[in-house]
């Protein structure tokens, strides 16, 4: 055939491929090809079916498509820069496949048996759980390139058990699993960002009240004990997490872990995961730091089992508050030694000075004995001289709702709820 022949060929099929370069003897379609492309169809043979193997899924890998970039001709075959080329033009058929860069992209090994392509990399060969990667060359339903033939939904292995690919991937997929942008997707690169944190995700005021609403959401990627799977173990940016209380909640007025700020962020003490925390976990002017283990049972880690959930966190009383019961639903301790045995409101303030827990120090408040000695005249102080410098100031916090009865003062010797003083002999003390 003549380069003229050739021409007229190509015109008749209303080809409009590519010139082979430097050949001089027109366009590829002379042969083969379509009016889009060079390739098939038609086929040698003048077959269009793609049913056919000359004809085959040619269009579907070289035309623009809504989820990848068009193919080359040369990511299957050997190009010739003329139609006389060695091995171009030959009785050996099919059409030889050479493989190129692409395919054998992450280490994969692709083949050809005439009827499949297997050990593709742009068909998942080194990705997992693809329902279908080896496809059928002459199937062109589309079924063979539904998400999730390639690879699985998510594709498994070391990979998030995360199903919002969108998290990682946001630059090639939307929310609903749509490729947005063809070009990044099977280009032989993995397109990541983000980590799938959003901006501020270090801050206990975002990362404490997401991991505290749903572990799991962590733990996808993170691996079951966040030590790391598919990404890095939360140890690698966050040394010392897990045993660091105040990385999901409190360390604004102190570093107990003890909010404010609460796991949900919030810092208003009228906030039931707020309250009166501060006030008890810190020293004040008339008691002594209590521990979180009065109140709560301390974990081990943030991981203990029952600690991380997104129910209120449980009150369970011990040591001085042993005894204490807690209503959820009235935010309200009762029964409290710390108050005297009565009831105070979590969420509230604490008024009426000393009378707020104890008869304060009108005679017969505290009981006859008390009211006995103060209508003598004796104050707190009397008897009580290492706890208050008077009946209203307390002198030593650590002496003051410690749980114990401080009895001191010059002579005053007090045991077993009897009183051995200067004033009077030996005589057991009636509240």
């Amino acid at each position: 055939m003549d380069s003229a022949a050739l021409d007229v060929g190509a015109r008749e099929r209303g080809g409009d491929g590519p010139v082979v370069p430097d050949s001089g003897l027109g366009p590829c379609s002379a042969c083969h090809g379509s009016a889009t492309n060079a390739a098939p169809p038609l086929g040698l043979a003048g077959t269009s079916s793609a049913s056919e193997r000359g004809v085959g899924a040619h269009q579907q890998h070289l035309k623009s498509s809504s989820w990848h970039a068009p193919l080359q001709c040369a990511d299957c075959h050997i190009v010739p820069k003329s139609v006389a080329d060695p091995g171009h033009i030959d009785t050996a058929l099919p059409a030889e496949l050479t493989f190129s860069t692409l395919a054998q992209s992450d280490g994969a090994k692709p083949s050809w048996d005439g009827v499949k392509c297997s050990g593709v990399y742009c068909h998942g060969a080194t990705l997992s759980a693809g329902t279908n990667t080896a496809p059928s060359w002459t199937k062109v339903d589309g079924s063979q390139a539904a998400c999730g033939t390639c690879h699985g939904l998510p594709p498994g292995g070391g990979h998030t058990t995360n199903t919002s690919c969108a998290i990682c991937h946001g630059a090639v997929v939307d929310a609903s699993k749509k490729i947005i942008a063809p070009a990044l997707h099977i280009d032989g690169k993995v397109s990541a960002s983000g980590g799938g944190h959003p901006t501020g995700w270090g801050a206990s005021t975002v990362h404490g009240p997401a991991f505290n609403k749903d572990p799991a959401s962590c733990t996808s990627c993170h691996g079951a004990t966040l030590t790391g799977g598919s990404a890095k173990s939360c140890e690698t940016c966050h040394s010392g997490w897990k045993t660091k209380c105040t990385f999901c909640h409190g360390g604004t007025d102190n570093q107990t872990g003890a909010p404010p700020t609460a796991v949900d962020g919030k810092t208003a003490t009228t906030v039931p995961g707020v309250g009166r925390h501060t006030s008890h976990v810190t020293a004040g002017a008339t008691h002594a730091a209590y521990g979180c283990a009065v109140c709560h049972k301390v974990p081990a880690d943030a991981l203990s089992a029952g600690h991380v959930d997104p129910s209120p966190a449980e009150v369970t009383f011990s040591g001085l508050g042993a005894g204490t019961a807690y209503a959820y639903a009235t935010y309200t301790c009762s029964s409290i030694k710390c108050h005297g045995g009565k009831s105070a409101l979590w969420v509230g303030s604490l008024a009426g000075g000393c009378g707020a827990c104890h008869g304060g120090t009108t005679p017969g408040s505290l009981g006859e004995s008390h009211k006995t000695h103060q209508e003598k005249g004796y104050g707190c102080t009397t008897c009580h001289s290492c706890v208050v410098s008077s009946s209203t100031q307390i002198s030593d916090p650590t002496k003051h709702v410690n749980g114990s009865i401080n009895v001191c003062g010059t002579g005053l010797n007090y045991s077993a709820g009897s009183c051995t003083p200067a004033c009077h002999g030996n005589e057991s003390w009636i509240p």
